[in-house]
């Protein structure tokens, strides 16, 4: 009676922990990213949220954790977006698993080298691979850089500002 009245208690206590919390014990209690994303979201979290918690308490896993979110309907770009910023030393691993995750690859590539990213490190991810310099993604010359990323709300500025004329529609 008594470890029925206290794990009524504890799951009580859980349940009204905030989600910071539950990310954090989930992670800490051993389960694997899908199911922290998706408990994460039957808590009422979007993924793109959890995705930010889960950064926090495990930076080392960012590739997995990417890979989870885009499968549980994360905004890829969004979450890729996260990641890389959040460590660009990671960026090759959650490229790769964005992409295996079914992320169109050229757009992650994008998000990923707008957030801090190497060329090497996305060519590598993506397959898109020539070493720096001899070819570059998305289609590219040598002599141009890939076209601006979308712009990928994350809590910095969304920097861009035109320049040069556009092309006549003619």
């Amino acid at each position: 009676m008594k470890k029925t009245a206290l794990g009524l208690a504890l799951g009580a206590s859980l349940l009204s922990a905030v989600a910071m919390a539950d990310v954090k014990q989930y992670i800490e209690a051993g389960y694997n990213m899908d199911q922290v994303i998706a408990l994460a979201q039957s808590e009422g979290l979007s993924a793109e949220e959890a995705v930010e918690q889960a950064l926090d308490v495990a930076p080392d896993q960012a590739a997995d954790i990417v890979s989870a979110a885009i499968k549980a309907g994360a905004n890829a770009d969004k979450v890729v977006a996260l990641a890389v910023a959040a460590n660009p030393n990671n960026a090759q691993a959650v490229v790769a698993a964005a992409v295996a995750a079914g992320a169109n690859a050229q757009r992650v590539a994008q998000v990923a080298l707008a957030n801090g990213a190497s060329q090497e490190a996305v060519a590598a991810a993506t397959g898109a691979g020539a070493p720096a310099g001899s070819s570059s993604l998305a289609g590219t010359s040598t002599t141009t850089s890939l076209p601006p990323a979308p712009p990928v709300s994350v809590g910095a500025g969304a920097g861009g500002g035109g320049g040069g004329t556009p092309a006549s529609p003619n």
